[in-house]
């Protein structure tokens, strides 16, 4: 529960979103008109699933890495679109 994946900017207040913590499984909902700020949401570097988008987003998400985790970044392009994290091992804290 310390490592969740959460969406941590967007520009629709009435997302939806749901993380599975002993799978890895994310899953979120959002709605954006074109020219919207951009949606970000943070995977912490031990979740390990691959990322993908379906909906009303402008070109592929964006997805940066550091040694916390990936950031991925997606741009509206006007309506409903989700984001999904599949369900992975979840890797363990090094200490």
């Amino acid at each position: 529960m310390l490592a969740r994946i959460y969406p941590e900017a967007s520009s629709d207040p009435n997302l939806t979103y749901s993380y599975d913590p002993s799978t890895g499984y994310f899953t979120m909902r959002a709605n954006a008109r074109f020219g919207d700020a951009a949606t970000v949401v943070m995977v912490p570097s031990v979740v390990t699933g691959s990322v993908t988008v379906c909906g009303a987003v402008a070109g592929e998400p964006s997805i940066t890495q550091s040694d916390e985790g990936r950031m991925v970044t997606l741009y509206p392009a006007g309506g409903a679109f989700t984001v999904n994290i599949a369900a992975a091992p979840v890797a363990p804290f090094k200490c």
